[in-house]
């Protein structure tokens, strides 16, 4: 993959990584019939604990000038730790890092109403490059318009740079001491 790129599908349990497989059954088995299971419905105690982490919940909110906006109602605690601070409550456009690719996605899943499947690899500051992926999984609490989005992401691989970037050296060593790694 060349840096930079993004590649987003329709999402299929035969390719993505276990973690997203297992979020993706779950949705898929919530939705039945209908586009998306309500947010209400989707418990994220049912996803497997490693998950729950690096998940997201943002609430599909609309400025003014009738623009999407994400309002994140859920920020993962490992996520917090990565970036340094907790967006629970604030606006996916006050996102520090990629804040233009994540909320792209966002309206994508918002026009697709679908689940999708995004992979990209970005250049940091200090010359590292993390792949990651992405889930982003539609909620709608009428079955016709998305209204919540639920995603997870999961990093090829993170080193005490890609924590040390965000300010908040130390974290990886002080997590891997305590017998967590920070990588899933």
């Amino acid at each position: 993959m060349v840096a930079g790129e993004l590649r987003v599908e329709a999402a299929e349990e035969r390719w993505i990584s276990a973690e997203m497989r297992d979020a993706l059954t779950y949705w898929r088995g919530l939705s039945g019939d209908r586009m998306a299971p309500s947010w209400d419905e989707f418990d994220m105690a049912k996803l497997p604990a490693r998950v729950v982490p690096w998940s997201v919940v943002v609430e599909v909110a609309y400025d003014a000038n009738g623009e999407p906006d994400f309002i994140c109602t859920f920020w993962g605690q490992e996520r917090a730790r990565l970036l340094g601070h907790d967006m629970t409550g604030r606006s996916m456009r006050e996102l520090p890092a990629m804040r233009d690719k994540v909320c792209a996605q966002y309206k994508a899943v918002l026009e697709r109403r679908q689940a999708l499947y995004f992979s990209h690899e970005h250049e940091l500051p200090n010359g590292l490059r993390p792949a990651f992926e992405s889930l982003r999984l539609p909620l709608s609490s009428d079955g016709r318009t998305v209204d919540h989005i639920y995603s997870v992401t999961r990093f090829a691989e993170l080193t005490a740079g890609h924590y040390e970037v965000f300010g908040v050296q130390g974290v990886f060593v002080q997590m891997q001491k305590a017998g967590s790694s920070p990588d899933r």
